[in-house]
Protein backbone atom coordinates (compact mmCIF):
# COMPACT_ATOMS: atom_id res chain seq x y z
CA UNK A 1 0.00 0.00 0.00
CA UNK A 2 1.35 3.97 -1.02
CA UNK A 3 1.66 6.26 1.23
CA UNK A 4 -1.47 8.23 -0.07
CA UNK A 5 -3.48 5.22 0.48
CA UNK A 6 -2.62 4.48 3.81
CA UNK A 7 -3.02 8.16 4.61
CA UNK A 8 -6.26 7.96 3.23
CA UNK A 9 -7.28 5.01 4.97
CA UNK A 10 -6.60 6.59 8.26
CA UNK A 11 -8.42 9.67 7.16
CA UNK A 12 -11.41 7.86 6.64
CA UNK A 13 -11.54 6.07 10.42
CA UNK A 14 -11.01 9.64 11.90
CA UNK A 15 -13.89 10.90 10.01
CA UNK A 16 -16.06 7.59 11.15
CA UNK A 17 -14.86 8.92 14.58
CA UNK A 18 -16.24 12.60 14.20
CA UNK A 19 -19.24 11.50 13.38
CA UNK A 20 -20.27 9.21 15.57
CA UNK A 21 -18.63 11.70 18.02
CA UNK A 22 -21.45 14.33 16.86
CA UNK A 23 -24.55 12.82 18.82
CA UNK A 24 -22.23 12.77 22.06
CA UNK A 25 -21.50 16.54 21.56
CA UNK A 26 -24.98 17.17 21.34
CA UNK A 27 -25.88 15.58 24.23
CA UNK A 28 -23.46 17.14 25.84
CA UNK A 29 -24.01 20.44 24.77
CA UNK A 30 -27.86 19.82 25.64
CA UNK A 31 -26.91 18.64 29.19
CA UNK A 32 -24.84 22.10 29.06
CA UNK A 33 -27.49 24.49 28.73
CA UNK A 34 -30.11 22.73 30.76
CA UNK A 35 -27.39 23.36 34.02
CA UNK A 36 -26.75 27.13 32.92
CA UNK A 37 -30.13 27.59 32.72
CA UNK A 38 -31.11 26.03 35.91
CA UNK A 39 -28.10 28.29 37.29
CA UNK A 40 -29.40 31.58 35.69
CA UNK A 41 -33.34 31.19 36.92
CA UNK A 42 -31.97 30.10 40.78
CA UNK A 43 -29.79 33.93 40.72
CA UNK A 44 -32.56 35.96 39.50
CA UNK A 45 -34.75 34.44 42.37
CA UNK A 46 -32.15 34.52 44.71
CA UNK A 47 -31.81 38.14 43.26
CA UNK A 48 -35.27 39.55 44.04
CA UNK A 49 -34.77 37.41 47.49
CA UNK A 50 -37.93 34.77 46.37
CA UNK A 51 -37.98 31.19 46.09
CA UNK A 52 -36.75 29.29 43.26
CA UNK A 53 -39.99 28.32 41.24
CA UNK A 54 -39.10 24.51 39.78
CA UNK A 55 -41.73 25.02 37.03
CA UNK A 56 -40.09 27.68 36.12
CA UNK A 57 -36.52 26.47 36.17
CA UNK A 58 -38.22 23.23 34.19
CA UNK A 59 -39.21 25.81 31.28
CA UNK A 60 -36.13 27.28 31.63
CA UNK A 61 -34.34 24.47 31.30
CA UNK A 62 -36.59 23.00 28.16
CA UNK A 63 -35.69 25.77 26.36
CA UNK A 64 -32.52 25.63 26.77
CA UNK A 65 -31.98 22.33 26.17
CA UNK A 66 -34.32 23.04 22.65
CA UNK A 67 -32.15 25.81 21.91
CA UNK A 68 -29.05 24.13 22.59
CA UNK A 69 -30.53 20.83 20.27
CA UNK A 70 -31.35 23.42 17.29
CA UNK A 71 -27.73 24.85 17.48
CA UNK A 72 -26.26 21.56 17.78
CA UNK A 73 -28.07 19.97 14.66
CA UNK A 74 -27.25 23.19 12.29
CA UNK A 75 -23.40 22.83 13.44
CA UNK A 76 -23.73 18.92 13.45
CA UNK A 77 -25.33 18.85 9.69
CA UNK A 78 -22.56 21.47 8.63
CA UNK A 79 -19.75 18.77 9.83
CA UNK A 80 -21.64 15.91 8.59
CA UNK A 81 -21.64 17.25 4.94
CA UNK A 82 -17.96 18.10 5.48
CA UNK A 83 -17.19 15.22 6.95
CA UNK A 84 -18.85 12.83 4.47
CA UNK A 85 -17.27 14.77 1.30
CA UNK A 86 -13.91 14.23 2.75
CA UNK A 87 -15.00 10.72 3.59
CA UNK A 88 -16.11 10.22 0.19
CA UNK A 89 -12.91 11.49 -1.36
CA UNK A 90 -10.96 9.25 1.19
CA UNK A 91 -13.00 5.89 0.03
CA UNK A 92 -12.47 6.87 -3.93
CA UNK A 93 -8.44 7.32 -3.35
CA UNK A 94 -8.70 4.14 -1.95
CA UNK A 95 -10.40 2.46 -4.84
CA UNK A 96 -8.37 4.03 -7.16
CA UNK A 97 -5.37 2.48 -5.22
CA UNK A 98 -6.65 -0.81 -5.07
CA UNK A 99 -7.39 -0.55 -8.76
CA UNK A 100 -3.83 0.17 -9.87
CA UNK A 101 -2.39 -2.83 -7.68
CA UNK A 102 -4.87 -5.09 -9.18
CA UNK A 103 -3.69 -3.90 -12.30
CA UNK A 104 -0.03 -4.39 -11.69
CA UNK A 105 -0.70 -7.82 -10.32
CA UNK A 106 -2.25 -8.92 -13.26
CA UNK A 107 0.45 -7.33 -15.46
CA UNK A 108 3.11 -9.05 -13.38
CA UNK A 109 1.40 -12.39 -13.90
CA UNK A 110 0.95 -11.80 -17.58
CA UNK A 111 4.86 -11.07 -17.98
CA UNK A 112 5.84 -14.19 -15.60
CA UNK A 113 3.58 -16.55 -17.91
CA UNK A 114 5.28 -15.41 -21.21
CA UNK A 115 8.92 -16.32 -19.46
CA UNK A 116 7.42 -19.70 -18.26
CA UNK A 117 10.90 -22.09 -19.37
CA UNK A 118 9.93 -24.90 -21.43
CA UNK A 119 8.13 -27.64 -20.37
CA UNK A 120 11.16 -30.43 -20.20
CA UNK A 121 11.34 -33.00 -22.85
CA UNK A 122 10.14 -36.41 -22.23
CA UNK A 123 12.51 -37.72 -24.88
CA UNK A 124 14.34 -40.70 -22.73
CA UNK A 125 18.00 -41.59 -23.83
CA UNK A 126 18.42 -44.96 -24.33
CA UNK A 127 22.10 -45.73 -24.06
CA UNK A 128 23.57 -47.64 -26.97
CA UNK A 129 24.87 -50.99 -25.99
CA UNK A 130 28.45 -51.40 -24.90
CA UNK A 131 30.30 -53.42 -27.56
CA UNK A 132 32.49 -55.98 -26.58
CA UNK A 133 35.79 -55.08 -26.02
CA UNK A 134 37.57 -55.96 -29.42
CA UNK A 135 40.41 -59.08 -28.97
CA UNK A 136 43.80 -58.47 -28.51
CA UNK A 137 45.55 -57.85 -31.96
CA UNK A 138 47.21 -61.54 -32.41
CA UNK A 139 51.20 -60.61 -33.11
CA UNK A 140 52.02 -60.75 -36.54
CA UNK A 141 53.58 -63.16 -38.17
CA UNK A 142 57.15 -62.05 -38.85
CA UNK A 143 57.45 -62.14 -42.62
CA UNK A 144 59.80 -64.64 -44.46
CA UNK A 145 63.33 -62.84 -45.10
CA UNK A 146 63.99 -62.28 -48.89
CA UNK A 147 65.88 -65.13 -50.54
CA UNK A 148 69.44 -63.87 -50.74
CA UNK A 149 71.05 -64.27 -53.77
CA UNK A 150 74.77 -65.88 -54.33
CA UNK A 151 77.40 -63.50 -54.30
CA UNK A 152 75.90 -60.54 -52.20
CA UNK A 153 77.94 -58.85 -49.57
CA UNK A 154 77.29 -59.86 -46.50
CA UNK A 155 79.16 -58.74 -42.70
CA UNK A 156 80.31 -62.23 -40.67
CA UNK A 157 78.38 -60.21 -37.70
CA UNK A 158 74.82 -60.66 -39.47
CA UNK A 159 73.21 -64.01 -38.40
CA UNK A 160 72.79 -66.77 -40.42
CA UNK A 161 76.67 -66.00 -41.64
CA UNK A 162 79.02 -68.77 -42.27
CA UNK A 163 82.83 -67.34 -42.19
CA UNK A 164 84.70 -68.42 -45.30
CA UNK A 165 87.11 -70.95 -44.63
CA UNK A 166 91.04 -71.15 -46.15
CA UNK A 167 91.65 -74.69 -48.15
CA UNK A 168 94.66 -73.75 -50.19
CA UNK A 169 98.38 -72.06 -49.21
CA UNK A 170 100.70 -71.77 -51.75
CA UNK A 171 104.37 -71.22 -50.22
CA UNK A 172 105.15 -68.11 -48.46
CA UNK A 173 107.84 -66.60 -50.41
CA UNK A 174 110.34 -64.81 -48.32
CA UNK A 175 111.03 -61.08 -49.20
CA UNK A 176 114.85 -61.11 -50.24
CA UNK A 177 115.74 -58.12 -48.97
CA UNK A 178 113.85 -58.84 -44.85
CA UNK A 179 115.80 -62.26 -45.79
CA UNK A 180 118.71 -60.62 -45.89
CA UNK A 181 118.66 -58.41 -43.33
CA UNK A 182 117.31 -61.31 -41.01
CA UNK A 183 113.52 -59.32 -40.34
CA UNK A 184 110.81 -60.93 -39.27
CA UNK A 185 107.28 -59.75 -38.66
CA UNK A 186 103.02 -60.20 -38.70
CA UNK A 187 101.47 -58.62 -41.16
CA UNK A 188 97.33 -58.54 -40.23
CA UNK A 189 94.73 -58.04 -43.34
CA UNK A 190 91.21 -58.30 -44.31
CA UNK A 191 90.74 -59.96 -47.50
CA UNK A 192 87.77 -60.08 -49.72
CA UNK A 193 86.50 -63.52 -50.61
CA UNK A 194 84.07 -64.13 -53.36
CA UNK A 195 80.85 -66.31 -53.74
CA UNK A 196 83.55 -68.71 -55.47
CA UNK A 197 86.07 -68.78 -52.68
CA UNK A 198 88.72 -66.11 -54.60
CA UNK A 199 90.38 -63.66 -52.82
CA UNK A 200 89.53 -60.82 -54.87
CA UNK A 201 91.01 -58.00 -53.05
CA UNK A 202 93.31 -57.76 -49.89
CA UNK A 203 93.95 -54.58 -47.34
CA UNK A 204 96.36 -53.94 -44.66
CA UNK A 205 95.16 -53.53 -41.49
CA UNK A 206 98.28 -54.30 -38.80
CA UNK A 207 101.71 -53.77 -41.21
CA UNK A 208 105.10 -55.57 -40.39
CA UNK A 209 107.58 -52.54 -39.30
CA UNK A 210 110.14 -51.29 -41.77
CA UNK A 211 110.67 -51.07 -45.27
CA UNK A 212 111.75 -55.10 -45.89
CA UNK A 213 108.51 -55.46 -48.29
CA UNK A 214 106.89 -58.23 -46.01
CA UNK A 215 103.31 -55.91 -46.27
CA UNK A 216 103.66 -56.12 -50.36
CA UNK A 217 104.72 -59.83 -49.83
CA UNK A 218 102.06 -60.69 -47.61
CA UNK A 219 99.23 -59.26 -49.49
CA UNK A 220 100.20 -60.73 -52.49
CA UNK A 221 100.22 -64.11 -50.72
CA UNK A 222 96.65 -64.11 -49.39
CA UNK A 223 95.67 -62.99 -53.27
CA UNK A 224 96.70 -66.55 -54.26
CA UNK A 225 94.99 -68.55 -51.09
CA UNK A 226 91.79 -70.52 -52.23
CA UNK A 227 88.87 -70.57 -49.48
CA UNK A 228 85.38 -72.07 -48.92
CA UNK A 229 83.22 -69.36 -49.52
CA UNK A 230 81.05 -67.66 -47.08
CA UNK A 231 77.26 -68.80 -46.71
CA UNK A 232 74.14 -67.41 -45.65
CA UNK A 233 71.04 -69.69 -44.59
CA UNK A 234 72.97 -71.45 -47.36
CA UNK A 235 73.84 -69.51 -50.14
CA UNK A 236 77.31 -68.81 -50.97
CA UNK A 237 78.06 -65.25 -50.04
CA UNK A 238 80.73 -62.67 -50.50
CA UNK A 239 82.53 -61.51 -47.73
CA UNK A 240 85.14 -59.24 -46.04
CA UNK A 241 87.18 -61.96 -43.42
CA UNK A 242 90.62 -61.43 -41.49
CA UNK A 243 93.71 -63.50 -42.03
CA UNK A 244 97.51 -63.14 -40.96
CA UNK A 245 100.65 -63.71 -41.85
CA UNK A 246 103.94 -64.37 -40.23
CA UNK A 247 107.06 -64.37 -41.39
CA UNK A 248 109.66 -66.53 -39.69
CA UNK A 249 113.24 -66.73 -41.37
CA UNK A 250 114.14 -70.48 -41.85
CA UNK A 251 116.32 -72.32 -38.58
Amino acid sequence: MSAEAAAALVRVKELEDKLKALEAEKAAAATKAEEAARKKVEAQAAARGQAVDPEKVARAQEEARKKAQAEQDRKAEQDRRRLEAEQKAAQAQLAEEKRKADEAARLAAAAAATTLPPAPSTTVAVAAATPPPAPPPTAAAAPPSPAIKPGTLVDLSEPGVISPVAITKPTLAYPPIALRQRIEGKVDLSVLVDERGVVTDAKVVAAAGGKAGLNEAASEYVRRWKFRPATKDGVAVKTWTPVSVVFVLPR
